[in-house]
């Protein structure tokens, strides 16, 4: 008889071990996870201000040019994104672009388009 809560302690030994770490790990991520959530939130609050009050955001990051601008047409409503950067062609200096359209209405479409142009 004295064996057997010796083997029960022995039983329950790793699950108590896992539930310290568990909750020391719930520590750190629910904190991270709230500030993100609150970051995401934020930015994304900006982002429809500014797409509102300009009808377009046009931002450079590392030499690559971005505009977001929102389509608001009778036949259609949506969002545009483009992507452009300089590139070399054959010994031409070019300049890629990418589009990417978001339409919701009439019906969910989204379509891309890619080109080089180059003088």
């Amino acid at each position: 008889m004295s064996s057997e809560p010796a083997q029960e302690q022995r039983v329950n030994e790793p699950t108590a071990s896992k539930h310290p770490r568990a909750k020391e790990a719930a520590k750190w991520l629910v904190p991270i996870g709230l500030a993100l959530l609150v970051v995401g939130a934020g930015c994304s609050f900006f982002l429809a201000a500014g797409l509102v009050a300009r009808g377009e955001l046009t931002p450079t990051v590392l030499g690559t040019d971005f505009r977001l601008w929102s389509i608001n047409e009778k036949a259609q409503t949506g969002l545009g994104l483009q992507r452009s950067y300089a590139m070399q062609q054959g010994g031409q200096a070019c300049h890629h672009f990418d589009g990417t359209f978001l339409i919701w209405r009439p019906r969910l479409s989204l379509d891309s388009v890619a080109y080089d142009q180059c003088p």
